[in-house]
């Protein structure tokens, strides 16, 4: 993909040498404990709420890729802690903290300025100068302090939280363009990450992706901080999250985990032989925990499924691990996520709280082309300072699942 650096202050470019992007659902064989919630709220949680009566052989269509180049460009950082909702006019709700991308003329732009989650849009409050133009136009930023200017070409992947799995869906699938981009044009950039620090997981993804396609290197962007670009380079998602996918997400998530088991750090893990059939367990001192948690991972390990806890774990171990697995279970959240990492894995089964939405599990079957089965339990308790949100699992549902 041609990629020059154009003198306009947007221009969006679209490869054209890709193949299909469409992907083939994959087959739900079984959803368990869902028969018995018929409230109309809990419609949207159920696999056949966004399957309808295609269980099989629905056509999801991809999210458009494609590389925007912004020409002098802003873009501000800080983690994101609080969001909330926006007007009509605004298209997106509102984060606090300051993740953001604005034109030269401290112009917002859809849909390049929208920091995501869970596919839910926002823009950074407290750089709002005031409401959207009567015509429609994106409304403006205003700052009190001036900008460092970076005479630089810049990567940035748009919205990055230190959370294991919005990172994965939300972060990862935008470096689907690395593998596109003439090297000549890779050296030059330094990527940008909208945060104060990294975690210690993000590092052992980030630095070998950097060594691996021989960038320039990393800035952090932490809270309060402004930075003006002579180009910023942004590409799309890949993968919208709880909505549709590109094929090209599995190509790149396969590419990843070799570059990372490649890696010195990857190397010194060792390449020791890895289980055929895993289990994703998750700390039990957590949120989202199910009560009979241990009961669950007992039927699961009885059925052959070694039991691990992921984040206690390297990303370079996870990897590994994976690396052999065939059949994956897990309880519903970031763990499911690190199947894109597999690459043998024909059949995933989640065991999760029936108001936890599991279209994700759906999408990374399907680019997986991979059997998905849940079991439902109940709802999760009302979350809050005392109350984390657990749940309960009948483990007769467990065996149902388990069983062929």
């Amino acid at each position: 993909m041609a990629s020059p650096f154009p003198e306009d202050q947007l221009a969006r470019y679209r490869p054209t040498a890709l193949p299909d992007q469409r992907l083939q659902s994959c087959a739900v064989t079984k959803w368990i404990g869902f028969e018995d919630a018929n409230n109309w709220k809990m419609a949207d949680f159920s696999p056949d709420r966004w399957l309808g009566k295609a269980i099989e052989g629905v056509i999801i269509e991809p999210v458009p890729l494609v590389v925007s180049i912004i020409r002098n460009g802003y873009l501000s950082g800080g983690a994101i802690v609080r969001r909330w909702s926006g007007r009509p006019h605004y298209r997106c709700g509102f984060h606090e903290h300051g993740q953001g991308l604005f034109l030269h003329d401290l112009q917002f732009v859809y849909p390049e300025s929208f920091c995501l989650m869970d596919s839910g849009a926002s823009l950074p409050y407290r750089y709002l100068q005031s409401a959207p133009p009567a015509d429609g136009s994106p409304p403006r930023a205003s700052f009190d302090s001036p900008a460092v200017v970076l005479d630089q070409p810049l990567l940035y992947c748009g919205t990055c939280h230190n959370h294991f799995g919005h990172f994965l869906l939300e972060f990862l699938p935008r470096l689907w363009a690395l593998e596109l981009l003439d090297p000549g044009v890779r050296v030059q950039l330094t990527l940008v990450l909208p945060l104060d620090s990294l975690e210690n997981w993000m590092a052992e993804i980030i630095d070998p992706v950097i060594e691996h396609y021989h960038l320039k290197g990393l800035i952090l962007l932490g809270d309060g901080e402004l930075i003006q670009a002579a180009e910023i380079l942004m590409p799309s998602l890949a993968y919208a999250s709880h909505k549709q996918a590109s094929r090209i997400t599995r190509e790149l998530f396969q590419t990843l985990a070799t570059i990372i088991r490649n890696s010195a750090a990857g190397q010194a893990t060792g390449q020791g032989a890895a289980p055929a059939k895993l289990f994703l367990s998750r700390n039990p001192k957590r949120t989202r925990i199910c009560s009979e948690h241990a009961d669950v991972e007992q039927l699961f390990a009885d059925a052959g499924y070694t039991v691990i806890y992921p984040e206690k774990l390297s990303v370079y171990e996870q990897i590994r691990m994976l690396s052999q697995a065939e059949e994956v279970g897990a309880f519903v959240g970031s763990a499911t996520y690190q199947v894109l990492f597999a690459d043998r894995v024909k059949l995933l089964r989640v065991v999760a709280p029936r108001d936890f939405l599991t279209r994700d599990d759906w999408l990374i079957c399907s680019l997986m082309e991979a059997e998905l089965q849940i079991a439902f339990g109940s709802t999760m308790s009302q979350r809050g300072p005392n109350n984390s949100g657990h749940w309960s699992l009948d483990p007769a549902r467990v065996h149902t699942l388990l069983s062929p």
